[in-house]
């Protein structure tokens, strides 16, 4: 994986060519998957997101795209949330509600914020998990990172996933 990253073109193609011919190895360790995502080169992450597009939604469990998402790279958490929202299983919502919530990015944090009505609703345990991200989200408002409240809540809302 770290090879994916190296400054030399031929040597991230030989990286390449070993993450396709390790491909089990990847399914049974899919965290493994973000990593190679977060490649500091843009060849391999388009690389690596194709790879990670041509695993069955079975590898793709909460814990790897999780992973992904965690990125500080805006692209890399952008395609961690497209992931989420193609693979979106309504039992693993709290478990990614929780988890992307403790992410520091504006970003991640807006879209859990638009989550929130639709698979937090009536579920006081949860809520009180995420108090600390909604305490953010809301001071957001106040600094200027996250703009009008409402205007906020209907963007993030509408990346949510449909079903």
């Amino acid at each position: 994986v770290r090879l994916a990253s190296h400054e030399i073109l031929l040597i991230r193609q030989g990286a390449w060519a070993l993450a396709r011919a390790a491909k089990d190895r990847f399914a049974l360790t899919p965290v493994a998957l973000a990593r190679l995502c977060d490649a500091r080169w843009e060849d391999s992450r388009a690389f690596a997101f194709e790879f990670v597009q041509s695993f069955p939604q079975a590898v793709l469990v909460p814990d790897a795209v999780i992973a992904i998402c965690d990125s500080v790279e805006p692209i890399v958490q952008a395609f961690g949330e497209k992931l989420m929202l193609e693979n979106w299983r309504e039992e693993h919502a709290a478990r990614y509600l929780i988890r992307l919530s403790e992410h520091p990015s504006t970003r991640v944090q807006l879209l859990v914020s638009g989550l929130l009505e639709r698979y937090a609703r009536g579920n006081l345990a949860l809520l009180r998990e995420l108090v600390p991200c909604l305490t953010t989200v809301l001071t957001q408002v106040n600094r200027g990172g996250c703009g009008w409240w409402p205007r906020c809540r209907s963007s993030a809302a509408s990346a949510g996933p449909s079903g």
